[in-house]
């Protein structure tokens, strides 16, 4: 959402040209962060091998999406990396879960509200970003947005009844 002055602030002027991958690189762990979770409940369930098993299939996808994306260089191999990381989730949680006490939606059901306010909090602070209502400053446009963000993804939760439990807690 706010790539440039972030890197501005974190990095200075020099890596600008990379803010474009941190943006996308940014899409990819959104939804790679909570996906790692499966390893976990294969390992706590020994199933040790079936872990192995979704590591191969997994890299052999991403492997293979490097492989288009290369042909567009650093920012191809970038989007070819949110592309795949994002469309394994479902199918590799679904591997993963089979045959045991969890199902996918088990996965799927506790994390929708925050994605769901996150998305919404992405599309507000994005849209008031390009009308230009942020500082020019790095660090104020950072703390506007920012303060933008966690108003809106708080309010959205704070909308979703089984989200107004968690946010007292």
């Amino acid at each position: 959402v706010a790539a440039e002055p972030m890197i501005r602030v974190a990095l200075g002027e020099r890596w600008l040209p990379v803010a474009g991958l941190f943006s996308i690189l940014a899409f990819a762990a959104f939804f790679q962060t909570p996906a790692s979770f499966r390893g976990t409940v294969l390992m706590s369930l020994g199933l040790g091998r079936r872990h192995l098993e979704q590591g191969v299939m997994n890299a052999i996808v991403t492997c293979a999406g490097f492989l288009v994306g290369i042909r567009w260089g650093a920012t191809g191999v970038a989007v070819s990396y949110a592309l795949t990381s994002t469309l394994l989730v479902y199918p590799m949680h679904h591997f993963s879960f089979r045959g045991t006490p969890l199902q996918v939606r088990d996965f799927f059901g506790p994390i929708l509200s925050p994605v769901l306010g996150t998305l919404l909090a992405v599309l507000v602070t994005l849209g008031v970003r390009t009308q230009g209502w942020v500082p020019s400053l790095p660090i104020f446009d950072l703390a506007v947005s920012f303060g933008i963000f966690a108003l809106v993804y708080l309010g959205a939760l704070s909308l979703q009844a089984d989200s107004r439990a968690l946010l007292r807690q």
